[in-house]
């Protein structure tokens, strides 16, 4: 039950974010994908992030995030199926204004 209230609560704040992000920057997607990422702390991305990992080191070593390891959250078959509905989309509504 509580995982369940967990995945829901991830997806509503998921929507809220992506529906925020679209409208500050003036945006009208026909659709809305959020997938996991990527992280390998051996490697720079950027200064920001270098110097938070190295600040927050002890504390993301502590919270159980094992700064050493590479993750990869990417879910490859969702997102290839997302691409495809976004793609019957995308060609309805082009076919609709064509009409």
């Amino acid at each position: 039950m509580a995982d369940r209230k967990e995945e829901e609560a991830r997806e509503k704040a998921k929507r809220k974010y992506l529906v925020k992000i679209s409208e500050k920057y003036g945006l009208s997607p026909i659709a809305y994908g959020f997938f996991g990422g990527f992280m390998d702390f051996s490697k720079s991305h950027g200064l920001i992030v270098d110097i938070m990992v190295r600040v927050n080191r002890r504390n993301l070593l502590k919270n159980g995030l094992d700064i050493f390891k590479i993750y990869d959250t990417r879910d490859w078959n969702k997102i290839e199926a997302w691409a495809h509905e976004l793609a019957r989309v995308a060609s309805n509504k082009q076919q609709a204004k064509a009409v």
